[in-house]
């Protein structure tokens, strides 16, 4: 009796840990923004899932998705664009049993204060229904300078639509890549030379 007892004291642990871990998965959309310095090219790399609340449906034009006030990500002073469409796009965005591509992306900069709002557009309409999942995988390029944008992590912060499909914005800077070593050495031999002869 005692053996069975325990068995089923860590069935009952293990489910609930499975059961918790699988709600906390599903807990945010995630966009990671990075860029190198000077090059006016961002890459949006897309992932995460989380769970609508609410019956929606995204819209196709002017990133009709939109997550407000997820922080002061845009540096003062920086571009306010409603949207920036694809230079290059794998990105897809998934809600319930539908899926469309994404097409565009959208900045909004409200000056000061931690209220600057993102959003995305897709190809095509999305419906969500209460309890469907929300997934997007991909990497979408946009002609945008990274230097425009506050290496942090930001958010969470809710939507507009699907109710409460939180999204977390990580934001990372590559400085212009320094001249490849071989071409210094081959300076310096020069350099070398030169006073040699000399």
């Amino acid at each position: 009796m005692a053996q069975i007892n325990f068995t089923l004291r860590g069935l009952h642990g293990f489910l609930t840990a499975v059961l918790l871990s699988s709600s906390t998965a599903h807990a945010s959309l995630i966009i990671d923004i990075a860029g190198v310095l000077g090059t006016n090219v961002t890459t949006w790399t897309f992932s995460g899932s989380a769970v609508a609340t609410e019956t929606d449906t995204l819209d196709t034009i002017n990133f009709g998705q939109v997550w407000f006030d997820i922080g002061d990500y845009v540096v003062l002073g920086g571009p306010n664009l409603s949207s920036l469409a694809a230079i290059t796009s794998t990105a897809v965005m998934t809600v319930g049993a539908s899926s469309a591509n994404i097409t565009e992306v959208g900045i909004d900069n409200d000056t000061i204060g931690p209220f600057d709002d993102i959003g995305v557009g897709v190809a095509n309409p999305l419906t969500s229904n209460p309890g469907d999942l929300i997934s997007w995988t991909g990497v979408l390029t946009a002609g945008y300078e990274i230097g425009d944008l506050t290496p942090g992590t930001y958010g969470p912060a809710a939507a507009d639509f699907f109710g409460s499909s939180d999204i977390t914005v990580n934001v990372s800077r590559t400085p212009v890549p320094a001249p490849p070593a071989l071409a210094l050495i081959g300076i310096g031999m020069i350099f070398f030379r030169l006073r040699r002869s000399l």
